[in-house]
Order: C-alpha cells, then sequence, then structure tokens
C-alpha cells in the first residue's frame, strides 16, 4: 500500500469506528478505517447485540405461541422449534447489515485497510511536529478529528 496521507485515520470497525469514519467522510475528511476482520460492525454486529436480540425475538414470538389459547387463537399446538430456521434468520439479519456498512464505506469515501494497528508513542507528523488534534476557528463548530498521516501509526498487518 503506497503512503497516503489521511485527515483521519480510526483504528477498529465497530459501531464507534465506523460511526466516526462515515461522519469524517461526510465532513469532506480524507479518512482512513483500519479493521482486522474482513466485515465491518465488531462484536455487537456479528456476536453481541444484534445476532442475540434476534434470538430473543424468536423467543418471545415462541413464548406466546405457547399462550396462543389465551389469546383466543386455537389449534396451535404445542409448536416444535427448528433451530436451523431460526439460525439462518439470524445469519440473514448479520448480513443485511453488514452490506448496509459495506454500502455506506463507498457512499461517505471511506477507505478501508484489512490489518492491525495502534498507535506508537513519541511519532511525529508529516511537518515533523507531534501527532496532535487539528483545532478549528471558534465560528465554526463541527469537529475535525485528528490530523494524522498513515505513516504515523504502526504500519496495518494483514494476518
Amino acid at each position: 500500500m503506497p503512503d497516503t496521507i489521511y485527515n483521519v485515520a480510526i483504528i477498529g470497525g465497530g459501531p464507534g469506528g465506523y460511526s466516526a469514519a462515515f461522519r469524517a467522510g461526510q465532513l469532506g475528511l480524507k479518512t482512513c478505517l483500519i479493521e482486522k476482520d474482513d466485515k465491518l460492525g465488531g462484536t455487537c454486529l456479528h456476536v453481541g447485540c444484534i445476532p442475540t436480540k434476534a434470538l430473543l425475538f424468536n423467543a418471545e414470538i415462541y413464548d406466546h405461541l405457547k399462550d396462543a389459547e389465551l389469546y383466543g387463537i386455537d389449534g396451535l399446538g404445542a409448536g416444535k422449534l427448528n433451530w436451523k430456521n431460526i439460525q439462518d434468520r439470524k445469519t440473514k439479519i448479520v448480513a443485511k447489515h453488514t452490506k448496509g456498512l459495506d454500502f455506506l464505506v463507498r457512499k461517505n469515501k471511506v477507505d478501508r485497510v484489512l490489518g492491525f494497528a495502534r498507535v506508537r508513542r513519541g511519532v511525529t507528523g508529516a511537518d515533523g511536529l507531534p501527532a496532535r488534534r487539528l483545532r478549528q476557528p471558534r465560528r465554526n463548530r463541527n469537529p475535525v478529528g485528528f490530523g494524522c498521516p498513515l505513516g504515523e501509526f504502526e504500519r496495518p498487518t494483514v494476518q
């Protein structure tokens, strides 16, 4: 990867990382999002919040169906869970959200880098000064982010 100077380099493609990257892109900043997995969304989208909520919704529906007669619905019986269909539904929900994030990366012109990164102590920017938060004039209240060329970060490693 050639050395590219970015206005903002964000480490981590979870909800905080991709939200920051999209906002930076919307503000017109050259943005790089470094993520170790090939899919954005982090733990929340792939194994945490979203899959859990999908499974809990299935459990809630099953619980209501068990009491269907109380609601005046006869003839449903006890019902039987189909674990494969439950897992397929969860997988489709996660895939839909992942595709949405991929679209937003392209829409907001964010460069994705597959790999690991960390900020190293004592690094300097392209101007030879330590990496720093850029300040904007008081009249403009939009945040800018960190002015860092990608070279200020330890090079991402692809595994």
